[in-house]
């Protein structure tokens, strides 16, 4: 969604002025005032039993060092539980709700204003990263008063602070110097230029692993285990399994607001997913969703039930077949237009068998017959073929993505399989599989 906000930043035309926040909190959780996340807890409707363990939790913990396999010491904290405790990111998360409603409730009043995509999208203020916050709205001064607002009670009530060395402003370019000079005065904040970047890096991780094993070739050590390789996913798959994980929640039309953003920017009309097109303007993540749709076609399928608005043709509705569509009778000389519906004969819920020899060839007659046809006429719904329970599965997009790119995924070879299935240690086993 935030790259979404800035493509839209990018290419909006309009005269109006743009801005978006990139904001630090100061050692997220360590500045949470304790009587702050109680009353949170309290005013979510918890029960008191249950909020005075939460608060034994933070005031009662101690650490110790390990050091050589022994623990050593027994410090006490002067504020409970620090950040990186696995408890610290749940109840940060509970705070920031409350700087979450502060920037709704002037939403609502008018004196700040969210950012639209498209004009039938909902508009977008701000979005939470983990200990990041980002605002989205005019550049204005009467929009950076309502933020600096809203920061300040938030403030005040957790005992959160800015880490102003790690927050920004980006303004649209077609923002006059005059503009954010005024609106840069009130938030006092560097200026960057307006690109999206991601909050994260972890591009050094793979160049590092292949100087360690850099005595084997990087396709034999991506190899299944199964294969004589370390199993190590290469990033190229992975993300093609991460992007039809997105490309299946647009296809079944999921319920996430981000699904609502890119479905009122890209898909117009009504147009499906898997039936969109791309245009010059349209941004790299959307280009690369529709590149891989490939993936999501080789396993997305309609369970038929009312088959009402299923098309015989282009939909993908016949699970034994690849890409789930029907191959035409070779006597066919152009394809009628058909719904599901009309392959059924009315009142009886069985298939029209001599329509379906008609139509197809004897192996999609065959499939056909095997669809089992409920008596209760509900929706129908999409499923992930590949998975036994009909739930899509990143696994399985991976799988289907080393098909296509032309690498095998799991093979069995039973002279691997013993050697990892040893009951050594880990770094016996690798020293092993070096040799071999």
């Amino acid at each position: 969604m935030a790259h979404e906000l800035f493509h839209t930043m990018k290419y909006k035309r309009g005269r109006g002025g743009l801005m978006a926040l990139k904001l630090d909190m100061e050692k997220a959780f360590d500045f949470l005032e304790l009587s702050f996340l109680l009353k949170i807890l309290d005013l979510l409707g918890f029960h008191p039993t249950w909020i005075n363990w939460i608060g034994q939790c933070i005031t009662t913990s101690s650490f110790s060092i390990l050091l050589d396999g022994s623990s050593y010491g027994n410090f006490k904290p002067s504020r409970g539980i620090r950040q990186g405790d696995p408890l610290s990111h749940f109840l940060f998360i509970l705070g920031s709700k409350i700087l979450s409603r502060l920037i709704l409730r002037d939403v609502a009043l008018g004196s700040l204003q969210g950012i639209k995509v498209a004009p039938l999208s909902p508009p977008i203020s701000h979005l939470l990263f983990a200990d990041d916050v980002m605002i989205f709205t005019r550049a204005k001064v009467q929009d950076a008063n309502a933020i600096l607002n809203c920061l300040s009670t938030y403030s005040k009530r957790s005992g959160q602070c800015i880490n102003l060395s790690k927050s920004a402003v980006f303004f649209r370019k077609n923002c006059s110097v005059n503009a954010i000079s005024k609106v840069n005065v009130i938030l006092n904040l560097p200026l960057i230029p307006v690109r999206a970047k991601y909050l994260g890096n972890f591009g050094g991780v793979f160049p590092k692993i292949r100087n360690i094993l850099k005595l084997l070739s990087w396709d034999t050590i991506c190899q299944p285990k199964a294969l004589g390789g370390l199993g190590i996913h290469p990033l190229e798959f992975l993300n093609h399994s991460s992007l039809a994980r997105l490309g299946w929640k647009l296809t079944i039309n999921d319920t996430a607001p981000w699904v609502d953003v890119l479905k009122s920017k890209y898909l117009t009309d009504n147009v499906p997913f898997l039936e969109a097109s791309s245009s010059p303007t349209s941004s790299w993540l959307w280009k690369g969703l529709l590149k891989n749709r490939e993936v999501v076609k080789k396993g997305a399928c309609i369970s038929i039930s009312n088959c009402a608005h299923v098309d015989v043709w282009s939909s993908p509705w016949i699970p034994l077949i690849p890409y789930f569509k029907p191959r035409p009778n070779v006597n066919l000389t152009d394809l009628p237009g058909f719904w599901v519906a009309d392959l059924i004969i009315p009142g009886a819920r069985v298939w029209n068998i001599l329509l379906l020899q008609d139509l197809f060839d004897p192996f999609t007659v065959e499939c056909i017959l095997s669809i089992h046809l409920p008596f209760s006429m509900n929706f129908d719904k999409w499923f992930w073929a590949p998975s036994s329970s009909s739930f899509f599965s990143v696994k399985s997009a991976f799988t289907i993505a080393c098909s296509i790119l032309g690498r095998v995924s799991s093979f069995s070879f039973e002279v691997w399989h013993k050697l990892w299935d040893l009951k050594l240690q880990a770094r016996l086993k690798h020293l092993l599989w070096k040799i071999a």
